[in-house]
């Protein structure tokens, strides 16, 4: 039911936008775990095990019924999933973010106190959500515990 719980809101990001339904998701591990156990699930197949990956972050683990892209997030909230639409050009983002000031980097400093040598670095950025329309949330019940589904 998770899976047609996510087609589901994927149809209603279609009926809103009129562009097309969802075409990636974002979770946390917990319901990672359920959705690597959906049938429908294909895993990433880039894994060597000669070549050591690191994943600082939000990791690409797979899709799900060969239409979504599945994102594993370890900060994400326990409970929920963002599902949306990536379109091919600017005219399909739903979310602008726009640095205007990539990076500033200052010269070396000296710390009074201790000699450590410090740099500091400083970025200016806007961001925005255009279009509300290309998301959706799924949230998950019952996964700690909690009565209900």
């Amino acid at each position: 039911t998770l899976a047609e719980t996510i087609i589901t809101v994927s149809n209603e990001i279609h009926k809103r936008n009129l562009r097309s339904g969802a075409n990636w998701l974002v979770t946390s591990p917990d319901v990672a775990t359920i959705i690597e156990a959906i049938a429908y699930f294909k895993p990433n197949a880039t894994f060597d095990p000669t070549e050591v990956q690191y994943s600082l972050g939000v990791e690409k683990i797979g899709t799900l019924t060969n239409r979504f892209t599945v994102y594993k997030d370890p900060y994400f909230p326990v409970d929920k999933i963002l599902v949306g639409y990536k379109g091919p050009g600017f005219l399909d983002a739903g979310f602008v973010y726009a640095p205007y000031v990539p990076l500033q980097v200052t010269p070396t400093i000296f710390g009074t106190e201790d000699f450590v040598p410090r740099k500091g670095v400083m970025t200016r950025y806007a961001k925005k959500m255009v279009r509300p329309d290309m998301y959706g949330l799924v949230v998950c019940r019952g996964l700690l515990g909690e009565s209900g589904s």
